[in-house]
Formats: C-alpha cells, structure tokens, sequence
C-alpha cells in the first residue's frame, strides 16, 4: 500500500526557496573555498577561461616579482660585503704605512702578521658572500641575469650584472714568493734585488732593506749564504 505526500501550494513554494537557497550556499561556499566566481568550465565557458588567463597573468607578475627581490638580495649582500672589503683595506693601508716608518724589525714583522690576518679576512668575507647560491664577488664570481618583464613578454626586459672576482690576489696583495736559487740569484738582477732587500731587512736592525717582511723561499743556498747581510 504506497501512501502519497501531498503538499499545499505555500509548502511546495518553501521547499523551493529552500532547496534555491541551499544552491546559493553551495555556490558561495564553493567561491570562498576556491578564490574563484567560475570553478568549471560548464557554469560559464567565456568567463572560466577569462578569469584562467588573468590568473596566469597574475602568476607570471608574482614569479617576476619574486625574481628582482632575489636579485636585490643578493646585489645587497655583495654591497654590504664591499662595504666590509673597504674597511678592511683601510686597516691594511694604515699597517702598510706604519710598517714603512717602524725601525724595530720585531715590530715590522708582528705588523705584517696583522696585515696577513686582515688579507685572510678579506677572502673569507667575499667567499662567504653568498645568497640564494650566488655570489657576485666570490671566487668564482657569479652573473646575475635579472628578469624584469613577465614570461612570453616581448620584447623581453631584463638587466644582467656581471660578477666580479674580488681577492686579495685580485687586489694584488697576495703574498710575493720569490724562490732564490744559486743560479737565479747570479743570473737574475730582479731576484738579486729583491733577496738582497729582504735580507737586508730581516737581518739589520735599522732596516735596510723593505719595511715589510715578505714570505719567502729560499732554496739552494748555503746557510752562510743565506744570512750574510747583502746576499754576498
């Protein structure tokens, strides 16, 4: 035996709003939940693919963005390197000139080993110069290609800045090895010079010879020879 509902006009009327309004819910809650007015091709094929394209716009102007804070990144962090570079240079500098007017070889030569320390800062500080995996002034240096239109833009804008290698040996502060042998130091004025300097600065006390005591290597000589004042 089937039994029928049978329902008055003003309730078949409210359960038709109902169910309209239930639809209005879905529908928004669906908008909330996406970001999007159009979530399906087949509510509104026209407005669906506009609104993809302005959001793959919207992402190419995001990707960009995020691109050029990258870069301004890592261009700050060589700046800031620099700007430790120079100051370390300067310290440099004032040993250097110290040193030249020192008359106490002992003290010449604890200068110098502050001017080796300080060249050894230098390096580590660029070669830690690092953001994102770049750095502009490291050993090697990286380019930096910046990218400041969005993709598919034609023609495309961008600015590139190239790396540059900044050392103590790029400076030309390394430290000078001269090797003195037997043979060069009688065939070769230039390191004649430049022993004869050195030992005339490690050996007299009213440094005679360069105020800066420099690293280096002597071979193939005899130990006579090699502490007499001069190179005689």
């Amino acid at each position: 035996m089937s039994s029928e509902v049978i329902l008055t006009a003003a309730a078949r009327h409210n359960l038709t709003s109902l169910q309209g309004t239930q639809k209005l819910v879905d529908r928004t809650q669906g908008r909330l939940s996406t970001g999007l007015k159009v979530s399906s091709v087949v509510d509104d094929a026209v407005t669906y693919f506009q609104g993809r394209a302005l959001g793959d716009r919207a992402k190419d102007l995001l990707d960009t963005k995020d691109g050029m804070a990258a870069a301004v990144g890592t261009i700050k962090t060589a700046m800031t390197a620099l700007e430790s570079v120079e100051k370390i240079l300067t310290q440099m500098k004032g040993l250097a000139l110290g040193a030249k007017a020192e008359s106490d070889q002992l003290t010449r030569h604890r200068m110098y080993r502050q001017y080796a320390e300080l060249r050894d800062q230098l390096d580590a500080l660029t070669a830690d110069a690092h953001h994102n995996g770049m750095n502009l002034i490291g050993d090697p240096a990286t380019d930096l290609s910046v990218r400041l239109s969005p993709a598919g833009t034609e023609p495309a804008a961008k600015l590139d800045i190239p790396g540059v290698t900044i050392t103590a040996a790029s400076l030309g502060l390394a430290p000078r090895t001269i090797e003195v042998t037997t043979a060069s130091y009688s065939g070769d004025p230039a390191v004649k010079t430049a022993f004869d300097t050195w030992a005339g600065s490690m050996l007299a006390g009213t440094a005679a010879g360069s105020a800066m005591a420099t690293e280096t290597s002597v071979t193939g000589l005899g130990a006579g020879k090699a502490l007499s004042v001069g190179g005689t």
